[in-house]
């Protein structure tokens, strides 16, 4: 559950990298060729969306 509101705190384009990179195990590239989106911008998506995943659920006290 702490997870799901996470996710929903991202925005839609952090949350789609977050989800085809971490959850889904594409590389960077294959999201880059998944979504149209240029490769930095799915790298920078990740790194962004993670980093406010991890502030988020150690705020909640779960990681």
């Amino acid at each position: 559950m702490d997870l799901n509101r996470a996710l929903e705190k991202l925005s839609e384009a952090q949350r789609v990298c977050v989800v085809l990179c971490v959850a889904s195990g594409l590389s960077h590239r294959e999201a880059a060729e998944a979504t149209g989106w240029p490769l930095g911008t799915i790298k920078s998506h990740v790194t962004r969306g993670v980093a406010a995943l991890r502030k988020h659920l150690e705020s909640s006290h779960v990681a």
